[in-house]
């Protein structure tokens, strides 16, 4: 019952900044209000590709795929210490409408991982969220 009242309550929450984090990122304000479609709009500010949508559908998946969207808006608003990922996954209630709503906060992009050499944490981290 909590549990369900919690993912409730981020769903709100989510309809109430996505919005404003669209208007920031560059994207018309209507298309934080159509379900599915947000999401589509999360997936092109990110960068990430179209199809991860369909993970939504995969019970446990959707939540884990959830928590990574979270971490990587936060990093696509310059909010890329570890702290602030940590935040992003323990308190979304909260980091997503700080997100939205703090004019200190501006939208940076997604971080350029081309070019760059992965190091061995991040291959390995790679390796367990895909496996």
């Amino acid at each position: 019952m909590i549990p369900q009242l919690l993912l409730y309550i981020l769903i709100a929450i989510y309809f109430l900044s996505l919005w404003k984090i669209f208007e920031k990122a560059g994207e018309e304000k209507w298309k934080g209000f159509i379900p599915v479609y947000n999401i589509l709009i999360v997936l092109k500010i990110l960068k990430k590709p179209w199809w991860w949508i369909f993970l939504f559908i995969i019970p446990g998946i959707n939540l884990l795929m959830l928590v990574i969207l979270n971490v990587e808006l936060g990093k696509s608003f310059g909010q890329r210490n570890f702290s602030d990922s940590l935040f992003a996954v323990l308190l979304p209630w909260v980091f997503i409408p700080r997100l939205a709503f703090d004019k200190k906060i501006v939208y940076t992009g997604p971080i350029n991982w081309e070019g760059k050499k992965k190091g061995a944490v991040r291959e390995w981290g790679d390796a367990i969220i895909f496996a």
